[in-house]
């Protein structure tokens, strides 16, 4: 009883003073190490932070500043492309009002040429005109001077006068002239009146020759090949048959008439051998079959 008494004892002392040679730590102590601890814990989770923020702050400056250098190059191939684009309009712009130029200068001159021809079939039909008057006052005094005698017979028309050949001259001058400049309506229509004002003076067959021409030039084919007949029916002897021959014969070609080609070339080679347009008219009838 006594040593257990006794053993009790001296385990409430040690509860209180702790084992022999050694004290017991106050609560306390133990607090503030615990919390020294968690300081230099947090501080150095702190010093982390701040250097990862001063590597990402590091990293966003760089990347901005290559940004910015990426952006600051864009703006200058935008401008060099803008410098390019704003020369090209300008040249397009200039091309462009040089050729409105062109075009106003084109209508005016076209305008002019209108006006021009216009003038000048005015004033072939005033010659027209005055020839057509001409005759008609002269056809009026051989009339009353045959009456004044009374040599006309009644069934029997008077003929009209003979043109003057002189007149004839300027006139078919004039058509060719026209002709020249590239009045081809007016020229035309001024050799249709030819032929029939003037129809045996010396120019008549070489009005028949443009007209057969210029209806080629027209596509109008078989009102060309009947111009060019016309010649070597009422001018036999004239200089331009073998032209009208050759030309109708390569017209008929066009037509798909190797019949009628082969009669009018075979006439020119037989009739005018020595002529210039013989020989190719020989050569060109190997194109018929």
């Amino acid at each position: 009883m006594g040593e257990a008494r006794l053993g009790r004892r001296d385990f409430g002392a040690r509860g209180r003073l702790g084992w022999t040679g050694r004290r017991a730590v106050p609560a306390v102590c133990v607090s503030v190490l615990l919390l020294t601890a968690g300081a230099c814990a947090t501080g150095q989770d702190v010093a982390d932070v701040r250097a990862e923020l001063r590597v990402l702050a590091a990293r966003q400056d760089s990347a901005f500043r290559a940004l910015m250098a990426s952006v600051a190059r864009g703006n200058e191939r935008a401008l060099d492309s803008l410098a390019v684009l704003t020369g090209e309009l300008f040249e397009f712009r200039g091309d462009v009002n040089s050729r409105l130029v062109a075009i106003r200068e084109q209508q005016l001159r076209m305008g002019e040429l209108a006006g021009q021809s216009q003038r000048s079939l005015e004033s072939l039909r005033q010659d027209v005109s005055a020839q057509r008057r001409e005759m008609a006052r002269q056809r009026a005094a051989r009339e009353a001077a045959e009456a004044e005698a009374g040599d006309a017979e009644e069934d029997v028309a008077p003929e009209p006068p003979a043109p003057d050949p002189e007149i004839g001259r300027q006139n078919y001058q004039a058509l060719v002239q026209h002709l020249d400049r590239g009045n081809f309506v007016i020229a035309k229509q001024g050799f249709a009146g030819f032929v029939e004002e003037f129809p045996n003076h010396e120019f008549t067959p070489a009005a028949y020759l443009h007209l057969g021409e210029l209806s080629s030039q027209d596509d109008l084919l078989d009102e060309a090949v009947a111009y060019y007949l016309r010649i070597p029916e009422l001018f036999p002897t004239a200089d331009v048959v073998p032209d009208a021959l050759y030309r109708a014969g390569a017209l008929f070609l066009e037509l798909d008439d190797c019949d009628q080609t082969r009669e009018h070339w075979g006439r020119l080679a037989e009739s005018y051998a020595e002529h210039r347009l013989a020989a190719r008219a020989r050569e060109r009838l190997q194109e018929c079959p």
